[in-house]
């Protein structure tokens, strides 16, 4: 629609997103929730993602009968999105223990699933092919309750410098379309 108009994507994590909008850094942010946001962020609701545990098909946890006890998962290395901003920094969203690899990003933790490195929760539209093909398992947690959950996607933009044309044709594009 705005073929004049630059694209720069980032991809971040947690509160980095919300960082960035709040200090001007983008002027848009897809996000999940977070505990608290900056103020003078608008909020946005998109569509709900599902995550899903997973783990290699060749790891110990994927020979044990669901659910796993939260005992058992603990001793196995947990691979866990670690927080690049000081927003969400120290903040653990559905972490086990304390045998983790904290991890900057989801392609990285995908590589290291597939690799048998540890078990964690990933976006369900990102690992669909590898549960499919049989290089993924899905393990349910007991003590998490269902083996998939929703997380509800959030737009973020700053009050004071509302988007323009593009990113107001942008907003509504997302919001009417669920990409995923």
């Amino acid at each position: 629609e705005y073929p004049s108009v630059p694209l720069h994507l980032r991809t971040e994590a947690l509160g980095a997103v919300a960082q960035l909008v709040a200090e001007g850094g983008v002027h848009l942010g897809i996000s999940e929730p977070l505990p608290e946001f900056p103020p003078g962020l608008e909020r946005t609701p998109l569509w709900p993602i599902q995550l899903v545990t997973v783990c290699a098909a060749d790891h110990p946890l994927a020979r044990l009968d669901a659910p796993i006890r939260l005992a058992e998962a603990r001793g196995h290395t947990q691979l866990v999105l670690t927080d690049r901003s000081p927003l969400t920094r120290g903040l653990d969203l559905s972490v086990a223990g304390d045998n983790n690899w904290r991890l900057a990003d989801l392609p990285t933790k995908q590589a290291c699933l597939l690799a048998g490195f540890g078990w964690g929760n990933m976006p369900l539209h990102m690992v669909d092919e590898e549960l499919s093909a049989g290089r993924l398992v899905r393990i349910r947690i007991a003590e998490w309750g269902a083996d998939s959950y929703p997380v509800e996607m959030i737009l973020l933009h700053r009050a004071a410098s509302p988007p323009g044309p593009a990113g107001r044709w942008l907003i509504q594009a997302l919001t009417e379309r669920r990409p995923i």
